[in-house]
């Protein structure tokens, strides 16, 4: 895995002098990937690489130091934080993994304006007529998609015989989401229904050196949603992203190929908001489908 830095900063965050002042000194020492506008700059860089340990040290000089997390993006701070790039042999450890599915094409896009109805079903817009949709996932609710499948694939999961599969039905709805949807049963479109996967599965808490952090940055408990719920990842004791889990926790819910994550992320969570982490076989699966995944690891510790 590589760790990288993802910085930014902003003329009307850090002021007209300090900026120009930044500007000046890293003309010549960006990469050709940076963004560098008038009022604006964004570099990503290795993390133990001499530039990136320069820039930092450029923007301090300039009185300015990196926001904290839950800290409002206020005057004198920049963006400084990490991205993580897997690598084949991450995936070749893993067993576990939590992913991303995207649409193929815009055509194949499937979207949420109304989010769910009072009984908990989500709530699709009407999908084009040349829809190709195998599996996808969905950003209406917040920070955490929610994952739709096609009646095929769903079959095939099925098929499969995964163990913790689920699956909620899905309704089509139009309208402005103030007057209330209008729902379209799936066979008046003539459409084989979309379903959402939901697994039957909970999983135990993450590992207990887990950076949780509540929307003020403040350390919090997996199971208090109440002030928001996020991740730090890369912190602390626990190398790498993602998320740890200790091997005798997870050992209490196994076997699973499917299950959701105890807690639920974002600003204001609720239980739509759970990562779903899979196993191997459902890995394997989903690559054989020749459909876009981001995939990440999800790391089993000893203690």
């Amino acid at each position: 895995m590589k760790r990288s830095i993802h910085i930014n900063c902003s003329r009307n965050k850090i002021g007209s002098v300090a900026f120009q002042k930044i500007r000046d000194a890293l003309s010549g020492r960006l990469p050709d990937n940076s963004v560098v506008w008038d009022s604006f700059i964004q570099v990503s860089l290795p993390e133990e690489s001499v530039e990136c340990r320069a820039i930092y040290r450029i923007l301090c000089d300039a009185g300015c130091r990196p926001v904290k997390f839950g800290e409002e993006y206020g005057p004198g701070l920049f963006g400084w934080r990490p991205i993580f790039e897997y690598e084949p042999a991450d995936f070749d450890r893993a067993s576990y993994f939590t992913f991303t599915a995207f649409a193929e094409s815009d055509s194949d896009q499937i979207k949420s304006s109304h989010l769910r109805d009072k009984e908990g079903v989500l709530l699709l817009n009407r999908p084009s007529a040349r829809i190709k949709l195998t599996i996808m996932s969905i950003f209406t609710l917040g920070i955490v998609p929610q994952t739709v499948v096609s009646s095929q694939v769903r079959r095939e999961m099925e098929a499969a015989g995964f163990i913790g599969l689920g699956f909620r039905p899905t309704l089509i709805a139009t309208g402005r989401r103030e007057r209330g949807p209008t729902i379209i049963p799936w066979e008046k479109l003539g459409k084989d229904p979309i379903w959402e996967l939901a697994p039957s599965i909970v999983l135990p808490p993450l590992h207990p050196q887990s950076r949780l952090l509540n929307r003020k940055g403040q350390p919090t408990a997996g199971t208090d949603w109440s002030k928001g719920l996020f991740l730090l990842e890369g912190g602390g004791e626990l190398a790498g992203g993602g998320m740890h889990y200790r091997r005798a926790d997870l050992a209490s819910a196994e076997p699973f190929d499917m299950a959701f994550t105890l807690e639920a992320f974002g600003d204001r969570p609720s239980i739509d908001n759970r990562w779903i982490v899979v196993s191997r076989r459902v890995y394997d699966f989903m690559n054989a489908l020749n459909h876009e995944v981001q995939w990440r690891p999800v790391y089993l510790l000893e203690d």
